[in-house]
C-alpha cells in the first residue's frame, strides 16, 4: 500500500516539482527577487492600517483552524508537504538570510508582517500533527449485524458444489483454437437473479492460470448511459494493454473513435475532415485488422469477463452484445458473460423480434445453465443462520420450521427459497422483526407468515389491511371465511380493489374460501399457477393450531388461529401499547386487578387509542370469566375517557356488543337459561357505583333501535330515572355528572338518541336539585349571547323559563332574593345582578 502512494501520479509530481527547485534554485531566487521582492514587496512600508488588517486576518485564520480541530477535519499529504516546504523555506530566509529588509509592524517592531503570513502554514503544520495524534477509530458495533449478499471469491467457500464446473470450464478457456483468426470466443452463464452467477464467474477466476494472459473484467452496468458502453469498454482495455504494446493502445484508441464519435456543430466536423485529409487516417475495417494483428503479436489470451449483464437496462444490454459479436470481436480473445437468458431474450426481441433466440445463439458458442441450488444444503445454511442468530445450535422448533412439509407433501421452505440471495433476505427479514416477540408468537407461524412476506407481500399486506373480509372469528379462533358466508358480495370486494376482473363470484359455493377466490382471481401480481399453489397452501398451513413442543399432544395458545394474536403477527413488532403474551395470559382470563393495572399503565403513558384498537379485536370468548373481565375492562376506560373529556366519544355500542355476547341466535352462553342472564344484567347496572355516567349513557345507547340489551325500554327508563335520583340524593351541588345523568333519562327512541323527551317525573326532580344547589357562581348559565362572534350578552329567557315557567321574570327575581343557596356577598352575585 505505501509503495502504490509513493508511486502514484501526485507524488512523482511533487518530487519532480522539488528536484526542479533544487536543480534551478539561483534563477528562482534571481527571478523571485526581481518579480516579487523588487516590484512588489519592497513598496511595503510600515502602517497601523495594514497592522489592523493582518492582525485581523490572522485572528480569523486562527478561529478557523481552532474549528478545523474542533470538527476533526483532515490535512491531505499534499497539503502538508507544500506547506512545509514553505515554511522551512521562510524559517531560511528569516533567521540565515540577511538579503531581505523585513517590514515591521507598527505598534509591534520586534514582529514582522511576513511572520504572521507563514505562521499559517506553521498551524497547518500543526493541524496535520493532530490529525496523526488523533487517528481515526472504528465507531462502536453492536453484534447484531444484518447478513450481506457477496459473492465468494474461493473455491473453498463453494458450498454448492460448482467447483468442479468452473474447473472444467476454465480448461476449455485456456485451451487455443484450432482456428485463430475466428474471432472472439463468447462463453455465456445463464442463470437467475441470485443464482451465484458472479460467484460461479469467480471460481472461474480462480483457476485461470495467468501467465502470458491477460485478465479484465468490465462491468457495463458502471457506465452512465447505454451510448458511454463502447467508450468505457475501450478505454479500460486500452488501460490493459498500453503496458504491453503502447502502439497497439493508440490503435485501439483511433478504432474506438470511430465507433463513439459524434459531430457535434461545423466547427468540429471541420476540424475532423482536415486532420482526415492530411494524416489519411486508417479506417474502420484496417484499424480493426491492425488490432488483431498486434493483439497475435503479444501472444497473450485475452479473457475479460463480463458480469450482471442482467442489470442493465435493454439498451444497455444489446449494446454489450453488439460489442461483443460486431466491435469488439478480435481475434484470441474469450469473452465470459453472465446473465439472466430470459431477460435477455426479451431485450433482443424488442430490438428484432424476427427470430430472436437464433440472434441470441449466434453471439454465444456456449451457454452453460448454471446448475441449480440442492434444497437439502440451501436449508442447513438457513439452519446455521438462525440457529446462530436466534438460538442455541440444533433448536427443535427452528428446525421443525424450517423442514415443515405442507399438504402437498413438499417442504414449504424449498417451494418458496430458492437461492442463497432468497436465504439471506429472509434471514435479515426474520431476524430483524422477530427480535422483540420471539416469545410472543409460535415461531412456526411466524416462519411461514415471513415466507410468505417475503415472496408474496401484495397477498400479506392484503391479508393485514382486510382481516374481517378473509377471516371468521368463531370460538376466540379464526378461519377463512367461505364465498358464500352472509354479507359477502361481488359490490363489498370490489370496494377493496381485491378483485381485478369481472367474473361472477360462486355465492352457491360452500367449499371455496374468500382468500382461495381472490388468490386464484386477482391477476394484478402475475402469479404463475405455481406460485398460488403455494400462497394458498402457506395460509392453509396457518390454520391449522400448532403445537407447543415438537412430539407433544399439548397445543400453543401462541398460535395464529388464535385471534387476539393476529395484531402480532401482522405488525414489525409490538406496538408499544400491546402487552407481552405472559403478562396477557396471566392477567386477561382471570386476574382483573392485573389486567386492569398492566391496561392504565399502557393508558397513563398517552396510547389509550392503541389499548382501545386493539381490545377491540376481541369479539370471542372462551369462558365467563374472561367475558366478565373483559366487558369490566371496557366499562373502566370508559369512566376515564368521561372523566378527562366527557361522554362522547366513547364506544358505548362496543360494550353493548360485548355485554350481548352470551346470546347468539337461540344459543346461549355461559348461563343456565335466559332469564338467568338478564338477571345477570340487571344486576350489573343496578350495582353500579356512583357517579353512574358511564353506565346511564350505556343504556341510553341501549335505546337505540341499532343496538340492544336484554331489558325492555320500560326497564331502562326506570334504571336511569334510578341513576339521576340516588345521585340527586347524595350530592348536593350542581355538576357536570348531574347534568348528563339527568340528559339521560329519556323515553324510547327509533332515532339514535335524537329528539328524545325526558319523563316530568325526571324534569321536576332538575328544577328542583337544580335550584336549591345551584351557587353564585352559576348564575353565568342565565346569560348568553346575543349572536356569535359579537361582545353583546343577554338573559336567556328559554333557559330561564326551564325552571321559572310562570310569572317570568318576578320568579326570577323573587329566588334571587330569598334563595339560600345564592351568597349575595360574592363578586358573582352582584355582577349578574348589575348586568340584569
Amino acid at each position: 500500500m505505501w509503495f502504490t502512494k509513493i508511486t502514484n501520479q501526485k507524488s512523482i509530481l511533487i518530487f519532480i516539482l522539488f528536484l526542479l527547485f533544487i536543480l534551478f534554485r539561483i534563477n528562482i531566487w534571481e527571478w523571485y527577487d526581481v518579480n516579487v521582492i523588487t516590484r512588489f514587496m519592497s513598496l511595503i512600508k510600515t502602517h497601523w492600517l495594514i497592522d489592523i488588517c493582518l492582525i485581523s486576518l490572522s485572528v480569523l485564520v486562527f478561529l478557523k483552524i481552532i474549528r478545523y480541530i474542533i470538527e476533526k477535519s483532515r490535512v491531505t499529504n499534499t497539503v502538508f508537504f507544500l506547506c512545509t516546504f514553505f515554511f522551512l523555506l521562510f524559517i531560511y530566509c528569516r533567521l540565515f538570510v540577511d538579503k531581505y529588509n523585513y517590514e515591521s509592524f507598527y505598534w509591534l517592531p520586534n514582529l514582522k508582517y511576513s511572520d504572521l503570513l507563514f505562521s499559517l502554514f506553521g498551524f497547518l503544520i500543526l493541524l496535520k500533527v493532530w490529525n496523526w495524534i488523533n487517528v481515526f477509530q472504528k465507531p462502536f458495533y453492536f453484534n447484531s449485524p444484518f447478513l450481506i449478499d457477496y459473492p465468494i471469491n474461493k473455491s473453498k467457500d463453494d458450498l454448492y458444489k460448482r467447483k468442479d464446473f468452473a474447473e472444467l470450464l476454465c480448461k476449455k478457456m485456456q485451451s487455443e483454437l484450432k482456428n485463430n483468426e475466428a474471432g472472439a470466443l463468447a462463453i455465456g452463464i445463464n442463470g437467475a437473479w441470485g443464482s451465484g452467477k458472479t460467484s460461479f464467474s469467480n471460481l472461474v477466476k480462480e483457476k485461470i492460470i495467468h501467465k502470458n494472459r491477460i485478465v479484465i473484467e468490465f462491468n457495463p452496468w458502471r457506465s452512465s448511459s447505454h451510448n458511454k458502453i463502447i467508450e468505457d469498454f475501450f478505454e479500460l482495455l486500452i488501460s490493459e494493454l498500453q503496458k504491453y504494446n503502447p502502439g497497439l493502445s493508440r490503435t485501439l484508441t483511433t478504432y474506438a473513435s470511430t465507433l463513439t464519435k459524434i459531430d457535434e456543430n461545423i466547427i468540429s466536423k471541420s476540424i475532423a475532415t482536415l486532420s482526415e485529409y492530411i494524416f489519411e487516417p486508417l479506417n474502420k475495417n484496417e484499424s480493426y485488422d491492425k488490432i488483431n494483428a498486434a493483439i497475435a503479436c503479444l501472444k497473450k489470451q485475452i479473457i475479460i469477463f463480463v458480469d450482471d449483464l442482467d442489470r442493465l437496462d435493454m439498451n444497455e444490454a444489446i449494446e454489450v452484445l453488439r460489442l461483443i459479436r460486431n466491435t469488439a470481436n478480435f481475434n484470441n480473445v474469450v469473452y465470459l458473460v453472465s446473465y439472466d437468458k430470459g431477460y435477455l431474450l426479451e431485450a433482443v426481441k424488442k430490438f428484432n423480434p424476427y427470430n430472436y433466440r437464433a440472434f441470441l445463439e449466434k453471439i454465444f458458442q456456449l451457454e452453460f445453465l448454471l446448475p441449480g441450488f440442492d434444497n437439502g444444503i440451501l436449508r442447513n445454511e438457513l439452519k446455521d443462520i438462525l440457529n446462530d442468530s436466534i438460538t442455541t445450535k440444533n433448536d427443535p422448533i427452528l428446525n421443525a420450521a424450517i423442514d415443515y412439509v405442507g399438504n402437498s407433501g413438499k417442504n414449504i421452505t424449498s417451494r418458496v427459497l430458492k437461492n442463497k440471495r432468497d436465504i439471506l433476505r429472509f434471514s435479515n427479514e426474520l431476524l430483524f422483526e422477530i427480535q422483540d416477540i420471539r416469545d410472543e408468537v409460535n415461531f412456526v407461524d411466524f416462519y411461514l407468515i415471513q415466507l410468505l412476506k417475503l415472496k408474496y407481500t401484495v397477498v400479506y399486506k392484503d391479508l393485514a389491511d382486510h382481516f374481517e373480509s378473509f377471516f371468521i372469528t368463531e370460538n376466540n379462533k379464526i378461519r377463512l371465511r367461505l364465498v358464500s358466508e352472509k354479507g359477502v358480495s361481488d359490490d363489498f370486494l370490489k370496494s377493496f380493489h381485491l378483485f381485478k376482473d369481472e367474473k361472477e363470484i360462486k355465492t352457491n359455493s360452500n367449499q371455496v374460501t374468500l382468500f382461495q377466490e381472490y388468490i386464484n382471481r386477482n391477476t394484478s401480481e402475475n402469479y404463475t399457477e405455481r406460485e398460488k399453489d403455494i400462497i394458498i397452501e402457506l395460509i392453509g398451513e396457518l390454520m391449522k393450531e400448532k403445537e407447543y413442543r415438537v412430539s407433544s399432544t399439548s397445543k400453543d395458545y401462541r398460535s395464529f388461529v388464535y385471534a387476539q394474536n393476529f395484531n402480532t403477527y401482522f405488525n414489525i413488532k409490538l406496538l408499544e401499547s400491546t402487552f407481552t403474551s405472559k403478562e396477557f395470559e396471566q392477567y386477561r382470563y382471570t386476574d382483573y386487578n392485573g389486567y386492569l393495572k398492566v391496561i392504565f399503565d399502557q393508558i397513563n403513558n398517552g396510547r389509550i387509542s392503541d389499548v382501545l384498537e386493539r381490545l377491540e379485536k376481541f369479539v370471542d370468548f372462551s369462558s365467563k370469566e374472561e367475558w366478565e373481565i373483559h366487558w369490566k375492562i371496557l366499562i373502566a376506560i370508559a369512566k376515564y375517557q368521561y372523566r378527562e373529556g366527557g361522554i362522547y366519544g366513547i364506544n358505548y355500542k362496543g360494550i353493548i356488543n360485548t355485554l350481548t355476547y352470551p346470546v347468539h341466535g337461540e344459543q346461549l352462553r355461559f348461563f343456565e337459561s335466559n332469564d338467568d342472564y338478564v338477571e345477570y344484567i340487571k344486576s350489573l347496572f343496578k350495582t353500579a357505583l356512583d357517579p353512574y355516567v358511564i353506565e346511564s349513557s350505556i343504556l341510553y345507547a341501549a335505546l337505540s333501535t341499532y343496538t340492544k340489551l336484554p331489558l325492555t325500554p320500560e326497564e331502562l327508563q326506570d334504571q336511569l330515572y334510578d341513576y339521576f335520583k340516588k345521585y340527586c340524593d347524595a350530592h348536593k351541588e350542581v355538576t357536570n355528572d348531574f347534568r348528563a345523568l339527568h340528559t339521560n333519562v329519556v323515553g324510547v327512541s327509533n332515532n339514535l338518541g335524537r329528539d328524545l323527551n325526558t319523563s316530568s317525573e325526571a324534569q321536576e326532580l332538575f328544577v328542583s336539585h337544580f335550584l336549591s344547589n345551584m351557587t353564585s357562581e352559576q348564575l353565568n348559565g342565565f346569560i348568553k349571547h346575543v349572536e356569535g362572534g359579537t361582545d353583546l350578552f343577554k338573559i336567556d329567557e328559554q333557559w330561564v323559563k326551564t325552571f321559572f315557567p310562570i310569572s317570568y321574570p318576578e320568579s326570577l327575581e323573587a329566588f334571587l332574593t330569598t334563595a339560600v343557596n345564592i351568597q349575595k356577598d360574592q363578586k358573582f352575585y352582584n355582577e349578574f345582578m348589575n348586568f340584569y
